[in-house]
């Protein structure tokens, strides 16, 4: 260290604390007499902030310095922004997915139910884990790991759905129309019959009765039929998840290992622990998320929504941010 002070070149010296009870301030004083800042930083729990008063100590060494490390700063906003960006793109599309996830029952009774229930369980367990997966390489964190404290909050009485369904896949708006269509054809062939002496009535005639006959078969019971046309069945389904808890739940534990990750740094090797704190969000949050959820499971759900959506997100782990990086501003170097 006294070479170091004959040289006259810049120097830094940074204490690394490697337990609680560290001799810090002993170093502090030794060091501040070989060289021209000393700093305290410690890689297990340093941030944004942290990291960059240690590049702005840097960039003070020597004028020269100080342009790059302040763009290198400008740059780690810069990354901070954009990641946040698309990180509540994503966290708002993997809501949208869990809150509308479903299983078939494919064996009747209560064993299939019961399958059924464990495949909707896995499917939003594999769903939360791909997406923190996609978080941790995305953000460099490949030793990462995932713990859960919970299992999701079901309500085996609300994950019953039974769902329609029409032959040829077609919604009941593309069906009417073509049981029209098939109706009138079937006029039509009456009407060649008759050599043209109906006037083209069977054709009015079918295409009403065919149109009628689709509307009524979109509404009718398992196993019947009505004339030429296939009739509606209907298949049961595990899902969605309609607790009321649920939108919640998943929403939350999403934000906490989202911040949790983002605040974690690179030499913290520990799992990522998830959370639901839901609880202690204002109730209007919680109205609003709900409504949405609502709107998801109902099939009214528009891209204004999802917009909408994503900018609550980002609030949300902005202000959760913010309040983080300020208490570490607080012990930090200006």
């Amino acid at each position: 260290m006294e070479i170091l002070r004959w040289t006259g070149q810049p120097r830094l010296a940074v204490i690394n604390p490697m337990a609680p009870q560290s001799q810090t301030e002993t170093w502090q004083r030794t060091l501040g007499q070989f060289f021209q800042w000393v700093r305290v930083f410690n890689p297990l729990t340093a941030t944004l902030p942290a990291r960059q008063a240690l590049l702005r100590a840097v960039g003070e060494l020597t004028p020269e310095w100080s342009a790059p490390i302040q763009g290198l700063i400008q740059g780690l906003a810069a990354r901070d922004q954009q990641r946040l960006t698309d990180v509540s793109d994503a966290l708002a599309a993997y809501w949208a997915e869990q809150l509308v996830e479903r299983q078939p029952v494919q064996v009747p009774g209560a064993i299939g139910r019961q399958r059924a229930e464990e495949q909707l369980r896995r499917a939003l367990d594999e769903r939360e884990t791909d997406f923190f997966r996609h978080l941790r390489e995305a953000w460099g964190h490949r030793t990462s790991e995932l713990e859960r404290d919970s299992g999701w909050e079901l309500d085996a009485d609300q994950l019953m759905n039974t769902e329609t369904w029409y032959l040829w896949g077609l919604k009941q708006r593309d069906l009417l129309w073509v049981s029209g269509s098939a109706g009138a054809a079937t006029g039509l062939a009456v009407d060649a019959g008759l050599g043209g002496a109906s006037l083209l009535t069977g054709a009015i005639s079918g295409g009403v009765i065919g149109s009628v006959g689709g509307w009524l078969a979109s509404r009718e019971l398992p196993g019947k039929r009505l004339g030429w046309l296939p009739l509606a069945r209907q298949k049961q389904v595990m899902g969605p998840v309609k607790h009321p808890n649920f939108p919640l739940v998943v929403m939350a534990r999403a934000l906490t290992f989202t911040r949790q990750l983002w605040l974690k740094p690179h030499a913290e090797r520990s799992a990522v622990v998830l959370r639901s704190e839901a609880g202690t969000w204002p109730r209007e949050e919680q109205v609003q998320l709900l409504g949405w959820a609502k709107r998801l499971q109902q099939g009214r759900w528009q891209a204004k929504h999802q917009d909408a959506l994503v900018r609550w997100v980002e609030h949300q782990l902005r202000v959760s941010l913010d309040e983080a990086f300020s208490r570490e501003e607080k012990t930090s170097w200006v």
